[in-house]
């Protein structure tokens, strides 16, 4: 359930994108069997990457990783510390704005963090955007145009551009 919400997302976060500048890629991508990293972690003693990074979604502008997502199949009544870290360092490696998808659980979830640079830091450098995907409807074309809309406002909020 997790790979086909991921591969979901990534789907839909395609089409909003289509015919703009920004090129999907990442892990989620159902037709992709390589690899899609936006770099490493860490570096070893000598020089070489470990840890690669591979969010199930970025984009790229210009070759250039600029936005990057996550898809959590996951009930919660808070964003899960571990998927925030996760996120939150894919975000610092690429420097851009960062969305995790969840499933529609009744808005509890949504909201939007500032990422700073330290603790005493009051200006926000970029944010991440807590999303609920919804995953009703009375036909699939209903869920698509839902699910669709909710994934295109996220982005347009963190890419006026799009």
């Amino acid at each position: 359930t997790e790979t086909l919400f991921e591969e979901v997302v990534y789907s839909l976060v395609a089409d909003v994108v289509h015919g703009s500048r920004y090129i999907p890629e990442g892990d989620g991508d159902p037709e992709s069997e390589a690899d899609s990293d936006i770099g490493h972690l860490l570096r070893d003693e000598s020089g070489d990457g470990i840890q690669g990074m591979q969010p199930d979604i970025f984009l790229r502008d210009r070759g250039t990783p600029v936005w990057i997502a996550d898809a959590k199949w996951k009930e919660s009544d808070s964003p899960a510390r571990n998927d925030l870290y996760q996120v939150t360092s894919y975000q610092r490696k690429v420097g851009g704005d960062s969305v995790i998808f969840y499933p529609e659980q009744g808005g509890s979830l949504e909201t939007v963090y500032g990422l700073s640079d330290d603790e005493h830091d009051t200006q926000e450098d970029s944010e991440l955007r807590i999303v609920e995907v919804p995953l009703g409807g009375e036909t699939y074309q209903e869920f698509e145009r839902e699910a669709r809309e909710k994934v295109r406002e996220a982005l347009q909020a963190q890419l006026p551009e799009l």
